[in-house]
């Protein structure tokens, strides 16, 4: 090896350890200082993250620490202490912030809170509890925030009528979906009224949501060129020594060499394009002028990154406090070594059944924690559990005790047959879903700062379910798929009891505004890309009609879509399911359907209602399309069918071993953007058609005797 390759080897030796020890330091804050909204605003005025708080991602707050080090210095963090210490520092920047306008939360429209920056803005007007406005003098500032009846003033007809008007406008961000918009521009506005002098750049930021039946609103704008006292002031001034061009770039004499020197420089700097055509721009002026054009240009810089942080926390405080319900999720984690014959999985759950006094979370097995009736205040109720789920392949199909450990309150022990176990539990919230359905919002860093899992799961139980067997189930199939992503369960109040179908349609039919809203709460995490649905039964029927009321969301935001969804046993109409599926199949990487032959729960139901059932293989037709899949899951029962009597043949994807083997494959697939079909399958049928279903390994269906 030659002198100049070895030295290019220990070079890039050294900048993989730099990396990793970057990467470390950042880590070690994350973990020891959750990312909260306080501390992403202080890397929002710091000038490191340039986004949103409920937009920002574990990726881009790590980007974020990075640049904060290579703007101010990051210190040791090596230990707790350090990395409080060092956490301090970004938060006292957003307090720096915070007093240079001296802002303060001031009253709204209509109960809503505000912040407003009393040291350059005052309140000129307001129109009774529907509007009110701050302005500066000069009037290069407008702080607005208003409440309209919805009917009049839907969210996307007010954005559509913002962009209209914006015709010359630069427009930096827009999101929107049918309950909410934001947006972002830059447009001129005359600087007088002759037309004399050159327009005049103003920022934008406006954002609007409907709750309930009124939209709620906020919009600051402002100048791009500051007032005639605006002085960086001192803490930004390290943002602005690391946006300033070397010396040594500034005094070359050639425009030409000082351009792509410059340019060379900006590589290493995140400066944004508009940022850096600005100051290309300036590189054919003389050294003497091009330095003081450069001091302007940065106090333009300050002037603007100043402004629209006042835009960020401003406008997201206002969204914030006058319309989010936040669940923390701190806390809920996973405890492996309670149970070591078991492997244990974190579930968050969400049921709008009645509580059964104040069970949950005191150490009562969940088959008290919930009634099978739904709750007379139309309440969702979130909270969480750590599942044991037992190392075996014939489990008791039943909760034990919870195990006794040293040092933990938990009764019970380890039991001597491998049961399911709630090794930890916590309520979490209680939500008023009638004011609350589509606004509220899960905070679950705490769990996630570790790895970079972007999928979640949610499974949906069927009929004849009680809380604590659907518990069970979510667990079961999250542990034996080997399923990596956060765990969610929705649970209605199903009866529990065969003989209550009618009860449970109607129930189930009641909760899918919960479970609508329990949905969008999971989708509203930035970290969640791909969500991975599993349905079983009538469960199907609340899960298909409630995906095309989240069309807006997946339409709202580029990186999220719909995973593998998967209907088990789907007690739903085949022509119900050919009318709906198609908006799904455009939304989801693919779609699989279990049927069986044997199932005498979709024979009851298709005698009671009249018409097939999508999961009961015989007769049944359907639809084919590109990524829609059947697969035929019928067990051999054998003596369990003595009779016809022995067993219902409907929960078959969880007790057949080869089905759930079968569908840790779906869950597990590495998909492009579309699953394409079975090659067995045609590429699309008309509805009415009679479908295939591929047959899967059959399994053997565990007998009614053998089940607690």
């Amino acid at each position: 090896m030659s002198i100049k390759r070895l030295v290019e080897f220990f070079l890039s030796l050294a900048m993989v350890a730099v990396a990793g020890t970057s990467a470390a330091a950042d880590s070690r804050l994350m973990r020891t200082v959750p990312v909260d909204r306080e501390l992403q605003f202080g890397l929002v005025a710091a000038g490191a993250l340039n986004k949103r708080p409920n937009l920002a991602k574990n990726k881009d707050i790590r980007r974020a620490l990075k640049l904060w080090g290579a703007i101010y210095g990051t210190r040791d963090t090596s230990t707790k202490e350090l990395a409080l210490a060092e956490s301090q520092r970004i938060l006292d920047m957003g307090t720096s912030f915070r007093s240079l306008f001296d802002i303060a939360e001031l009253d709204g429209p209509h109960g809503t809170r505000l912040l407003v920056p009393r040291l350059i803005t005052s309140k000129t007007s307001e129109s009774g509890d529907t509007e009110h406005y701050y302005r500066s003098t000069p009037e290069n500032v407008l702080v607005y925030a208003f409440k309209f009846q919805l009917r009049k003033n839907p969210p996307f007809e007010m954005l559509r009528d913002i962009l209209l008007k914006a015709r010359d406008a630069n427009i930096g961000l827009v999101t929107h979906t049918d309950h909410d918009f934001l947006v972002e521009l830059t447009d001129a506005i005359p600087s007088d009224p002759s037309g004399a002098l050159a327009p005049r750049q103003r920022n934008q930021h406006k954002l609007a949501f409907a709750s309930g039946d009124k939209v709620y609103g906020f919009y600051i704008s402002y100048l791009s060129t500051p007032p005639q006292d605006w002085k960086t002031p001192d803490f930004l001034r390290p943002l602005i020594d690391y946006w300033t061009p070397p010396a040594e770039i500034l005094d070359t004499p050639d425009p030409a060499a000082r351009r792509a020197a410059l340019s060379i420089w900006m590589k290493d700097r995140e400066i944004s394009d508009e940022r850096q055509a600005e100051l290309l721009a300036l590189m054919e002026l003389e050294p003497a002028a091009l330095k003081a054009a450069t001091a302007t240009l940065l106090d333009h810089w300050s002037w603007q990154h100043a402004m629209r942080t006042l835009a960020v926390i401003t406008g997201s405080e206002f969204e914030e406090k006058s319309r989010w319900s936040r669940v923390s999720v701190g806390g809920c984690y996973v405890e492996p070594d309670r149970r070591p014959d078991a492997t244990t999985v974190r579930i968050i759950f969400a049921t709008n059944r009645a509580t059964n006094g104040d069970a949950l979370g005191a150490g009562e097995l969940p088959q008290n924690w919930f009634t099978s009736s739904s709750d007379e205040n139309n309440t969702l109720r979130v909270g969480c559990a750590s599942v044991a789920v037992p190392k075996s392949e014939n489990p008791k199909i039943s909760f034990g005790d919870p195990p006794k450990v040293a040092g933990v309150s938990d009764a019970g022990s380890v039991p001597d047959t491998p049961t399911f176990s709630v090794v930890k539990s916590k309520p979490l919230a209680n939500i008023d879903v009638a004011k609350s359905a589509y606004e509220v919002v899960f905070e679950d860093r705490e769990r996630w700062l570790y790895n970079d899992e972007t999928r979640a799961l949610v499974f949906v139980h069927g009929y004849n379910t009680p809380f604590e067997y659907a518990l069970l189930r979510a667990a079961q199939i999250a542990v034996t798929t080997g399923y990596r992503g956060r765990v969610f369960l929705f649970s209605w109040p199903s009866a529990g009891w065969w003989p209550s179908y009618l009860w449970d349609m109607d129930s189930a039919e009641r909760s899918e505004l919960q479970l609508s809203g329990f949905l969008r709460a999971i989708l509203r995490d930035p970290e969640v890309q791909r969500l991975d649905l599993v349905a079983h039964s009538m469960g199907s029927q609340m899960l298909l009609r409630s995906l095309g009321d989240l069309r807006d969301v997946f339409f709202s935001r580029d990186d999220i879509r719909l995973g593998q969804v998967v209907f088990a046993a789907p007690d739903l109409s085949t022509d119900v399911f050919a009318a709906k599926i198609r908006e799904t199949t455009a939304l989801a990487e693919g779609i699989s359907i279990y049927g069986s032959e044997k199932d005498k729960a979709l024979l009851f139901s298709s005698k009671i209602r009249g018409a097939e059932r999508l999961g009961l293989i015989g007769g049944a037709s359907g639809i084919e399309l590109p990524g829609l899949a059947y697969y035929d899951a019928t067990t051999d029962s054998g003596m369990c069918d003595f009779w016809g009597l022995g067993t219902m043949e409907h929960s078959y994807f969880v007790d057949s071993p080869n089905t759930l083997k079968h569908m840790a494959g779906v869950l597990k697939r590495t998909l492009r953007k579309r699953t394409e079909p079975e090659e067995s399958q045609p590429t699309s049928a008309p509805s009415g058609t009679q479908v295939s279903f591929k047959p899967i390994e059959k399994g053997t269906q565990r007998c009614w005797w053998e089940f607690d």
